[in-house]
């Protein structure tokens, strides 16, 4: 996490590797959470490969039939 050139208040992140290989595994490690973001520098070793989803699995939505209004 870099401060931006240009604008004081915005923070760049930045993703190394060595190939297009490294920053797709590195992209995969950010988007599924699991990497403690500590210090000056963080490493993905490896990442869990995410398993299918079912299908209408929703698990963080609520039943979209309840009798709620959404205003």
């Amino acid at each position: 996490m870099i401060n931006h050139p240009q604008n004081p208040y915005v923070k760049l992140l930045v993703v190394f590797g060595r190939d297009d290989k490294d920053l797709l595994q590195a992209a995969k490690g950010i988007a599924q959470g699991n990497i403690l973001f500590r210090g000056e520098s963080v490493v993905v070793n490896e990442v869990k490969p995410l398993l299918p989803r079912k299908p209408y699995d929703a698990p963080k939505l609520g039943a979209y039939r309840s009798s709620g209004h959404l205003w």
